[in-house]
């Protein structure tokens, strides 16, 4: 995705380079859907 832009979001002691940003305006979230996600398989 050489268009985009990275950078890292941090939570904690944990970084992450998860967010990716192209132009301007409102924003647009994808989520995966994970079926049967319990706590242990989150955490």
């Amino acid at each position: 995705m050489e268009d985009f832009t990275t950078f890292y979001f941090e939570e904690g002691s944990s970084s992450k380079r998860l967010v990716y940003k192209k132009g301007s305006g409102d924003a647009v979230i994808l989520m995966h859907e994970l079926p049967g996600m319990i706590s242990e398989c989150v955490s």
